[in-house]
């Protein structure tokens, strides 16, 4: 995995609180692969894995107009178009133009029990209350990830906004 991505970076107050509602469900979906608290950030847009050049150049063109997001609850992205198997499992966030992105809490494998995950969302969604994740966004930045001995994500790129 090479991928570039526009993120927003999550102050350490915040990931304590992303933190505190994924342990409980990790509690729940130990077996998903969790993603570890110093990585949380928002993506804001997935570039993939079309280099460096190509990632700074989308990152100078790509102006977002945010200036704080709010959490909308958790979310799914699926292998299949059928929404049975989810494969993602996210925070959901807005801007102040609805635009959406999300938080990756977590991801499953494809023999995972995607009854047991989809319950597990639909309870959290029921249950926790997302208000106090909401914050206002001061930088965007532009993301490597690689695989080294684990995940490992390298700021190439930030802007503070507006």
């Amino acid at each position: 995995m090479d991928n570039y991505f526009i993120a927003i970076p999550i102050a350490e107050d915040k990931k304590l609180e992303v933190e505190e509602i994924a342990s409980k469900l990790r509690e729940k979906l130990p077996n998903l692969r969790w993603v570890r608290p110093e990585l949380f950030h928002i993506t804001l847009k997935f570039i993939g894995k079309k280099g460096r050049e190509y990632a700074l150049k989308e990152f100078e063109r790509f102006k977002p107009d945010i200036n704080s997001l709010k959490c909308k609850g958790p979310g799914m992205f699926y292998y299949d178009k059928a929404k049975e198997n989810p494969r993602v499992l996210f925070l959901k966030y807005s801007d102040n133009k609805r635009n959406e992105y999300h938080l990756t809490l977590a991801r499953a494998g494809r023999n995972e029990n995607s009854e047991r995950i989809i319950t597990t969302i639909q309870e959290t969604e029921n249950n926790i209350l997302f208000d106090n994740l909401s914050f206002r966004a001061e930088k965007a930045v532009l993301m490597h990830s690689k695989i080294e001995d684990k995940l490992v994500y390298e700021t190439v790129a930030e802007r503070i906004l507006k």
